[in-house]
């Protein structure tokens, strides 16, 4: 969106260790794909349009965070300053193009707060401040946006933190949890005061053991799983734990399930990572959830890498697209899957 790269953590790692398996080819993986090397322009939001739709890509999830609108929020301001252009030019942009829009709001990282807002400083402050954006938002786009994905991953909230993600010790500390409520409870009331039929979604990390989901089945009308089996180790490749856990949450909540975020990434390399097994990946995703009726989406994190850098390493790699705009094999791997799928 022209906007300048957030400030990341990087933390090199200290031990790295060396696959010494067998390497993979591309066409052990994926068999007989025809593999464009043709790069794929994504510098525009026009550009973005047009490669989604030519591959049938019917939805997309996207951060739509509050300093985009708010860069900077000033104290004491009864009245205060939103900046729509940008966000409205990529919202009309995408929508004239016949996709589908799935926008995360009130996500508390710091790269997506607003300039001075400190959530541990005054929680009640944050809430208030947060949800009142928040109703701008979906008040703004009720027409264009029928379902919103409030916060990210309240369940992980301790791993944000010590990614450098979130910042202060409200996110982890004891009071964390009546601030979730809180918060959760305040982002949903700000979606359903400005539409009373839009839908509303919490994603939680699935993992490791799902715990409490009642207390987030309160929050929302539909339940996101964001599955990465693969974050911790290289090898073996699978996905087959999706769909009992998948089963897991319908059974306890009732709510009905997408796959929200889930990927393999292509490096680092000295980790055992490659672009042949993220390929070999979306091939076995593709699998386990089969014709199953449970799973009513899947949406892959995430289209492309980007120029700027994160902490740990495998988020720079998780991209079907290289940031360069140049398609990995896993590109040509969903895009099979949508073909068949729809065809």
């Amino acid at each position: 969106m022209g906007l300048n790269p957030p400030l990341s953590t990087v933390i090199p790692h200290i031990l790295l260790v060396r696959s010494t398996s067998r390497r993979l080819r591309i066409k052990e993986v994926v068999g007989k794909l025809h593999f464009s090397r043709k790069k794929i322009d994504l510098s525009s939001v026009n550009s973005l349009a047009k490669t989604l739709k030519e591959s049938g890509i019917d939805y997309v999830r996207f951060w739509l965070q509050w300093n985009f609108i708010q860069p900077e929020l000033q104290a004491f301001n009864p009245s205060p300053r939103y900046s729509w252009s940008m966000v409205d030019t990529f919202l009309s942009v995408l929508k004239q193009a016949g996709i589908e829009l799935l926008p995360v709001v009130g996500c508390g990282y710091q790269r997506m707060l607003p300039e001075g807002v400190d959530p541990t400083r005054n929680p009640a402050a944050y809430i208030k401040a947060i949800h009142e954006s928040t109703r701008e938002i979906v008040g703004r786009y009720k027409g264009l946006i029928k379902t919103w994905q409030i916060e990210n991953e309240p369940n992980w909230w301790f791993a944000h933190y010590v990614a450098g993600w979130r910042k202060g010790v409200i996110w982890i500390a004891p009071k964390a949890s009546k601030f979730r409520e809180t918060l959760l409870s305040s982002l949903r009331d700000a979606v359903l005061a400005e539409d009373g039929n839009a839908q509303v979604i919490i994603n939680l990390e699935v993992d490791r053991a799902i715990k409490n989901l009642s207390f987030y089945a309160r929050y929302c009308d539909l339940i996101g799983l964001d599955y990465y089996p693969n974050y911790s180790h290289a090898k073996p490749v699978y996905a087959s734990s999706l769909i009992p856990k998948a089963k897991k949450v319908f059974e306890e909540t009732g709510k009905r399930v997408m796959v929200f975020e889930t990927g393999y990434p292509s490096g680092p390399s000295q980790l055992g990572y490659s672009k042949a097994l993220q390929a070999l990946y979306i091939k076995r995703l593709r699998e386990a959830v089969g014709n199953e009726p449970l799973i009513k989406a899947v949406s892959i994190w995430r289209l492309s890498d980007s120029e700027w850098k994160s902490f740990p390493e495998h988020e720079n790699h998780f991209g079907l697209i290289d940031a360069d705009g140049t398609p990995k094999p896993s590109w040509h791997a969903y895009l099979d899957w949508i073909k068949n799928d729809k065809g």
